[in-house]
């Protein structure tokens, strides 16, 4: 029988962690990607009952502290991920850029992970970014206003009423978000050597409906690392929120090659 979820802070980072129903129940963890947080993925929680389960919000993101020196590449968010597991060995699911954190944490500590997959991971490194997508990404990391870039960002995603509505310092905690969303970005390039080799099995993972680079990109390094590639029908950038469901096939999927591979 599976036990509530425990929140607690560690370092700065908010972490959420749900036990399985027995000792030997595997750890599961989901890394969030940019402009979002581990609420969206707790969610998914009542739907992995047979796992251990534990999510936690990236610095800058949610309610975690963003470091004092203003800066986190997606290597420094690697490490951290490697900290929370506390040595337990674990399978490591990202969405979006959470991807390339799990990836990276996986090539740095591969006894550690069994196995990492990403959803729609960033790779502006291949040419199925086109150079007016990579350019975009270049401008936002490089936006001079953080915290109005990040309020920008949310009022696309809620809408101006639904941003309206929000407490003052709710307002406040998302529109600091900017400067943790332009650090992601700008950090993105230096992970292409985490998909080069891998040392653990790799699912990757894309929807049907998404972006034509993200579907095209994801594709090709699926085949060239080589990794598992997992398609969720009629879904978009979002399957985590709109396609619960399917996206804890795709949890299952990283499991299984963890399993597959005698990890």
């Amino acid at each position: 029988m599976t036990q509530p979820a425990v929140e607690r802070y560690e370092d700065g980072i908010r972490i959420v962690e749900r036990p399985g129903p027995d000792r030997d129940s595997p750890l599961v963890v989901l890394v969030h990607g940019v402009l979002d947080s581990a609420r969206s993925l707790e969610r998914l929680f009542d739907l992995l009952p047979e796992f251990h389960v534990l999510t936690y919000d990236r610095r800058g993101f949610g309610r975690s502290q963003f470091p004092a020196d203003g800066a986190r590449s997606l290597d420094a968010h690697a490490d951290d991920l490697i900290a929370v597991l506390h040595g337990r060995p674990s399978v490591v699911v990202g969405h979006s850029m959470g991807g390339n954190v799990a990836i990276c944490a996986a090539r740095r500590n591969p006894d550690l992970i069994r196995a990492a997959s990403g959803y729609e991971v960033h790779a502006p490194w291949l040419p199925e970014w086109s150079a007016e997508t990579q350019a975009n990404v270049l401008a936002i990391a490089a936006d001079t206003d953080p915290k109005g870039l990040g309020e920008a960002s949310y009022r696309r995603v809620l809408g101006d009423e639904k941003w309206t509505a929000l407490p003052d310092q709710d307002k406040q905690r998302l529109r600091a978000e900017g400067l943790a969303y332009q650090s992601d970005l700008g950090t993105g390039w230096q992970t292409e050597y985490a998909f080069h080799q891998p040392a653990v099995p790799i699912v990757l993972g894309c929807g049907q409906r998404s972006l034509d680079f993200f579907v095209a990109a994801t594709q090709v390094l699926a085949s060239n690392m080589p990794a598992g590639y997992y398609e969720i029908a009629n879904a978009k950038h979002a399957a985590h929120i709109t396609h619960q469901r399917d996206y804890v096939g795709f949890v299952h999927a990283t499991v299984d090659a963890a399993l597959a591979a005698g990890r």
